[in-house]
């Protein structure tokens, strides 16, 4: 009971997006969001702030051409988020250029990560309202130099993993799978039409007040898997050729699925109105990136032999095991922040669909 404690916790701290094609989903990753949310007549410049470091001050001008425009009033959603500063307003239609009615200035200071709206409303002055607009904010985290060095170390432990995976792989049990890919299509079945409903149905359910909270799990529940389940697979006595093979036909299906359901369920968590960019290079990334080692592990395999064997005996599970701690210690020092905003409900609840179909197909 110990042991399957320990392993229980190491797979909750990795998961499938500590992989590299699902590094950074919650802070720069998976897919960018545009929602139109103009008003009338009011406008800011720059229309929007995404992405500003915590701990810094960026100023915004906006201006009204709205007939009338006498005094405004500044609302933000969450001041732990970002906070506003107003420090000039001008209503004088005599001393503004061009057609303006209105103009001002405001600084908006990053404390900490999440996102954030500011709305600013206008008013005549009998206090009617004449117009408003909402500008998007959201702040990440000051330390991008860690984080990049966190993505850097990780691809290249991944690459060194799949280069060991390909020296070790059994290219007769390969060909089996492909001339009978029940083992393949049945994961695909699961990957990417049981477990994207389930996702949506678990977010619509669990986080029924936050629709970016929907968003990001049923996206999380709908993406391809990545390094640390085969990893896992070879720790645990699993069909290593199988494990590469699943996440090879599952990362090239996914240029298909994603977009399948992002763009149909999607909208309807987040609006009807929302536009979804597609990340095709990064999924494309992702093929590449397990493509060309493990072709560099079967080139071992062929070439040197000796080679292979000491790999698959003295380095293939030791590297294993250090990646899923280094991936579970480093991830979590460096997303600690991510995991306190979002609440550790929302990281448990997220891996309830992976046990979903685990007791399913037991």
């Amino acid at each position: 009971m110990p042991t399957f404690i320990v392993i229980a916790v190491l797979i909750l701290l990795t998961g499938e997006h500590a992989s590299c094609n699902k590094t950074d989903s919650a802070n720069e990753e998976i897919l960018e969001i545009s929602i139109d949310t103009s008003g009338s007549g009011v406008y800011f410049m720059p229309k929007q702030l995404l992405k500003i470091k915590e701990r810094t001050v960026h100023e915004v001008e906006w201006f009204t051409t709205l007939p009338g425009a006498h005094h405004a009033s500044y609302v933000v959603e969450d001041e732990d988020v970002a906070f506003i500063e107003p420090f000039e307003e001008e209503f004088d239609p005599a001393i503004l250029e061009g057609n303006k009615t209105g103009r001002g200035y405001f600084n908006v200071t990053a404390v900490f990560l999440g996102l954030n709206e500011l709305n600013i409303t206008i008013y005549d002055k009998d206090n009617n309202t004449l117009g408003w607009n909402s500008m998007d904010i959201t702040v990440i985290l000051s330390y991008d130099k860690i984080n990049r060095i966190f993505t850097i170390a990780l691809t290249v432990l991944l690459f060194t993993q799949y280069i060991n995976m390909g020296a070790t792989i059994d290219l007769q049990i390969v060909k089996g799978i492909v001339k009978k890919p029940i083992g393949p299509v049945v994961g695909i079945f699961c990957q990417y039409v049981l477990m994207p409903l389930f996702a949506f149905g678990l977010a619509k359910f669990v986080f029924a007040d936050s629709e970016l909270r929907q968003l990001g799990m049923f996206l999380n529940g709908a993406s391809p898997g990545g390094g640390s389940s085969n990893m896992w697979t070879l720790l645990l006595g699993g069909s290593l050729d199988l494990s590469i093979m699943m996440t090879f036909a599952s990362t090239l299906v996914a240029f298909g699925t994603i977009p399948m359901w992002v763009l149909t369920l999607g909208p309807k968590i987040i609006g009807e109105d929302s536009k979804f960019q597609i990340p095709y290079d990064s999924i494309a990334y992702s093929v590449i990136s397990l493509i060309i080692p493990c072709s560099v592990g079967l080139l071992i395999q062929k070439f040197l032999p000796k080679v292979a064997k000491f790999l698959e005996k003295y380095v293939l599970k030791g590297m294993a095991l250090f990646n899923l701690i280094f991936i579970a210690s480093f991830g979590i020092f460096l997303y600690l922040a991510s995991i306190l905003v979002v609440g550790m409900i929302s990281v448990l609840t997220s891996q309830l669909q992976y046990l979903f179909l685990v007791v399913l197909f037991s």
